[in-house]
């Protein structure tokens, strides 16, 4: 199957429903919340536009913050058909691109983006946030027909929740951030894990909330896994997606591991005192 469609052609955006019913389930789950919240971020257009965009099959990687999202997205982005995949559809990126380029709305910078990241295949990754700011946009009603939903996970919640609290201190949510502070043993709070376990749990719950309002069935992988072969993660991928490289794509990333002695000693002392 080509990954392409012809160049510059425009799919007729379906009607929707998915998507309202989407937004409602999410809404419901958060409280109005997310939805509220993204809404006042976000500058909507009047009338939401048919996005330009070519590709016949749009990859979107559902996560919770710290399950190690970029690492996987740059691996994915290694099949010579990608751009870039990223978290394309977060306000505050929306929000640089049209200040930076002076657009009149978020939906400008959406297909300044598909324009600019995208080769034969545009993908992105979500968080609960971002998906909502999809939906809003109106780019998740246009391509939801031929989105390939992939919902990366942690297998350890303890050590996601643990890694999550330690980036909330320091400020440091990638290896490509220079951390605010650096966090020691003695900075261990037990309420604020605790906390995060169950905000993980619940980002979750609604992610998958989501996928069953939308009848779609995702591809369920696991951070542990992909660290441990790279290559095998790539390979279920590709095949997901029914695309296959012309030749075995790198492992290489930017991405360096930052968990540390800390977040051994945080895991260790959460679990013995739970």
């Amino acid at each position: 199957m080509s990954p392409t469609q012809g160049q510059g052609e425009v799919e007729r955006r379906c009607d929707g429903t998915s998507s309202l019913r989407a937004i409602e389930i999410l809404q419901a789950g958060s409280g109005n919340r997310a939805i509220g919240a993204v809404r006042e971020k976000l500058v909507l257009p009047d009338q939401l536009p048919e996005y330009r965009i070519a590709s016949k099959t749009v990859p979107i990687i559902l996560f919770a913050a710290r399950a190690g999202s970029t690492y996987s997205g740059q691996l994915v982005a290694r099949h010579p058909a990608f751009g870039r995949v990223a978290e394309w559809f977060n306000p505050p990126r929306l929000e640089r691109l049209r200040t930076e380029y002076g657009f009149q709305n978020d939906a400008e910078a959406v297909q300044y983006l598909l324009d600019r990241e995208a080769r034969q295949l545009f993908g992105t990754e979500c968080t609960l946030y971002g998906l909502t700011s999809c939906a809003l946009l109106g780019f998740l009603d246009q391509i939801l027909p031929r989105a390939r939903f992939i919902m990366l996970k942690r297998r350890d919640r303890v050590a996601h929740a643990v890694s999550l609290t330690k980036a909330q201190l320091t400020g440091q949510f990638s290896s490509n951030q220079t951390p605010r502070m650096i966090a020691t043993a003695d900075d261990y709070d037990a309420d604020k894990i605790a906390s995060n376990l169950r905000i993980i749990a619940s980002v979750y719950a609604q992610l998958e909330a989501f996928l069953e309002a939308v009848q779609a069935d995702p591809l369920t992988v696991y951070y542990e896994d992909i660290v441990n072969d790279p290559a095998a993660f790539q390979s279920q991928i590709f095949r997901y997606l029914n695309i296959t490289p012309t030749s075995v794509p790198s492992q290489k990333t930017s991405v360096q591991k930052i968990a540390d002695a800390v977040n051994a000693a945080w895991i260790e002392r959460f679990r013995r005192e739970a």
